[in-house]
């Protein structure tokens, strides 16, 4: 019977079986399409096309929208997303955690799930149900506007901290109040578009795409993600929104992902406006859904296109109704159809964001996350400065500290583009705080993250108030003045959110605007000199290493950063957090990621060495660590086997501290090129100081196998080198070689299919 879909006691297939059987063709149709906008828009979208989803609305905007759906002939209930990428960044005054790029450093799954548990409480309280959260793109080119978006560039790190995140949007039980549900983006290959372009072309094989690419998707797709977001740009020159060998053959046939499949913005009308693939929208419509797009987001003319293309025959009723299913599918376990509290805002919502609890979390995160690149033994500072001067452009900076997709960040529209200021630690407030009773404080902004008249890409306009780029007053003049007068000077460097995000390409990453003037002025002073970072992704700083007698990389640490910072130069707490996206010395030197494959004629360039600035995996602390005894509990393995890596780490200095401690392995020699070194697991560990452990590492001899040019997933047997320490560097790396034999069962064969 068609009311059965409201029968909360019926399983979830029948109910949607009952709930299609009444729909009509543009209720189906309604259900694929997602809006943006004002209520009034809303409405409109909702009589007309009988929507299924909403874009950024949140409060009494959200349930405005959603009553005027309930008030349909369906009541079909409106799923509600937002993009609370670190938090839920987007709201006023909610509770802004360290970016994807900052929390990888810290490597740790359990401080992802709490993120993601603490985002998901505070996003719900507003009232969207959906989150557009995690982004699984690789970094591998950090001139990409959108690099900080992301866990870096490792494939099989980002994997792990995605389904961390993901466990904690999600929970154990959709419908549980506090759940939303998650989206893993943007499938696939983003992240290495040509020259690092945003959108363009990303000219990679099926190949590299299954090898390098699809892992960390289908990672978090078996922790459970229910929605999977495609992305802007072509593969094989077919948008990824049109892409069937990403959709259907990898997503729905290998990986048996029953959610769905939304678009980005608009990648429906870009594919005929800006990829000239299709004459028209409806064409365009017609080849997403057939390749297995499920809903299209703010794309003008997709209902009326897919009507069309399902009228012609184009599309068949049966491939509509799979896409419905799908949707409506998530829209169940949400909980929309059974507990009118998961369609709408809390009332008690004021009293759940930024709590003390929440806050405490944020300053967790960015604590671990921040990492320490130079220390010439000035910190930490157990004794504090008679005087401090505090300068830089990003010192009190709230757009800085907070970085992209929060409030002000070219995403978003709103009234009062700022967030409250009460509600984020600066790194001036921090020290203030941490120092302020001991040291007296001097501050001055010294100059801009970037000159006035420096050009922003075209793609959004910046969002900051006018003004914002005007030149401080009293300049770097200020800065020498307060520096020349004080004992210590810190000085907060990085960039600023014009230069950060989608659309936000850089050709250029030294950093912006006199920073590198002022840094070369206060040298002069001969003042020691603490440089913080507060940067969306890694820059070059070859011009300023010189001067600085420590610089610590703080990412954007969200609202709790400034007790973070002051934390760590205080010494309270020893830095920990280690790089997961290498720094070059160069820009030229583009791409330096660690997994590099062999093969250069050369060993390093004609004006530099090859090697990057700081590896992957780099970070120094306050202690030092001992490795020794590297061991493996056997030396041959089979297929269906863990090799068990043992290496004992002491902590050989004098100060309490946490270490983490890599495991890379390289198959040494393979029928196709292999990376000289792949991260296979990892452990984090406390040590006190002189204190030793053994630490135990398990790498499942099946996760050494690779794609091959036919598309199979083999396992060569061979010899492969296991190396463990403190970073991706070589120098720094115990090895062992083991032996791998592909028969499972002790059974012996020369190669295996897994």
């Amino acid at each position: 019977m068609f009311e059965d879909y409201k029968n909360s006691s019926l399983p979830i297939e029948r109910r949607i079986c009952a709930l299609l059987a009444g729909m009509t063709p543009e209720e189906k149709v309604g259900q694929m399409v997602m809006g943006a906008g004002s209520p009034e828009r809303a409405r409109q979208l909702i009589q007309k096309n009988f929507i299924g989803g909403y874009l950024h609305a949140m409060g009494e905007h959200l349930a405005e929208i959603q009553r005027c759906a309930e008030s349909t002939r369906l009541g079909i209930p409106i799923l509600f997303g937002v993009d609370a990428i670190h938090g839920h960044g987007l709201w006023k005054g909610a509770t802004i955690f360290p970016t994807q790029i900052a929390l990888s450093c810290a490597w740790s799954p359990v401080l992802a799930e709490t993120m993601g548990l603490i985002t998901a409480t505070e996003v719900r309280a507003t009232g969207p149900q959906w989150v557009f959260s995690p982004q699984l793109d690789i970094g591998r080119d950090i001139r990409w506007g959108r690099l900080g978006e992301t866990f870096g560039e490792d494939a099989f790190l980002a994997g792990e901290l995605g389904a961390a995140l993901c466990r904690g949007y999600q929970g154990n039980d959709l419908r549980h109040q506090n759940a939303v549900a998650a989206c893993a983006k943007h499938f696939a290959a983003y992240g290495d578009t040509v020259g690092a372009r945003d959108s363009t072309d990303s000219d990679v094989s099926r190949k590299k795409l299954l090898n390098d690419y699809l892992p960390v998707f289908e990672r978090v797709i078996a922790e459970g993600c229910r929605t999977v977001m495609t992305g802007y740009q072509t593969i094989e020159g077919i948008p990824c929104t049109m892409h069937r060998w990403l959709l259907r053959e990898v997503l729905r046939e290998r990986w048996e992902f029953n959610g769905f499949v939304v678009t980005d913005w608009d990648t429906v009308g870009l594919s005929v406006r800006k990829q000239f693939i299709f004459q028209n929208v409806v064409e365009a419509s017609a080849a997403a859904v057939l390749a297995g797009t499920e809903m299209a987001m703010t794309t003008e003319g997709f209902f009326e296109g897919v009507l069309a293309a399902w009228r012609k025959g184009e599309i068949g009723t049966g491939t509509v109704d799979t896409a419905v299913a799908n949707l409506l599918r998530v829209k169940f376990e949400v909980g929309l159809f059974d507990d009118p509290k998961k369609r709408y805002p809390l009332p008690e919502r004021e009293e759940i964001i930024y709590c003390a609890a929440h806050r405490k979390a944020a300053l967790e995160t960015a604590v671990a996350s921040c990492v320490l690149l130079e220390n010439n033994g000035i910190l930490p500072l157990r004794t504090p400065p008679k005087k401090i001067a505090v300068v830089g452009p990003n010192a009190d900076d709230l757009f800085a500290q907070l970085g992209g997709w929060s409030i002000g960040a070219p995403q978003g529209e709103f009234a009062d583009p700022i967030h409250p200021r009460e509600r984020v630690v600066t790194i001036l407030d921090g020290i203030h705080s941490a120092f302020g009773e001991a040291s007296e404080i001097l501050y001055a902004k010294g100059c801009n993250a970037m000159h006035g008249t420096d050009k922003v890409a075209d793609f959004f306009l910046p969002h900051q108030p006018v003004g914002y780029l005007d030149e401080p007053e009293g300049g770097i003049g200020e800065a020498l003045r307060i520096a020349e007068e004080s004992d210590l000077v810190v000085a907060v460097l990085g960039d600023t959110q014009s230069q950060v995000g989608e659309g936000n390409d850089r050709s250029d990453m030294r950093l912006g605007g006199d920073q590198e003037v002022l840094v070369a002025a206060l040298q002069k002073t001969d003042k020691p000199m603490i440089v913080i970072l507060v940067v969306s992704k890694p820059h070059i700083i070859e011009n300023i290493l010189g001067a600085a007698s420590a610089v610590l990389c703080a990412w954007n640490p969200g609202s709790e950063g400034g007790h973070a910072v002051a934390a760590l130069l205080k010494g309270e707490i020893n830095p920990s957090g280690k790089l997961t996206q290498s720094w070059p010395r160069s820009i030229g030197q583009q791409p330096v990621h660690y997994d590099q494959k062999p093969g250069w004629h050369a060993t390093r360039f004609v004006s530099e060495s090859a090697e990057p600035r700081y590896p992957f995996g780099f970070g120094l602390s306050y202690t030092s660590f001992a490795y020794s005894d590297l061991q493996t509990d056997k030396e041959t393995y089979h297929a269906d086997e863990a090799i068990r890596v043992r290496v004992s780490v002491k902590n050989a200095g004098e100060v309490d501290g946490d270490e983490i401690v890599q495991c890379y392995v390289r198959d040494v020699v393979r029928s196709e090129v292999a990376p000289l070194k792949q991260l296979k697991g990892w452990a984090k560990i406390s040590l006190a100081a002189g204190e030793s452990q053994e630490v135990c590492i398990s790498v499942p001899v099946a996760s050494l196998g690779f794609y091959n040019g036919e598309g199979e997933q083999v396992l060569e047997a061979g010899e492969f080198l296991i190396m463990v320490g403190p970073s991706s560097e070589n120098g720094q790396l115990l090895s062992k070689t083991i032996a791998v034999t592909t028969a499972a069962n002790h059974e012996t064969t020369e190669g295996n299919t897994i």
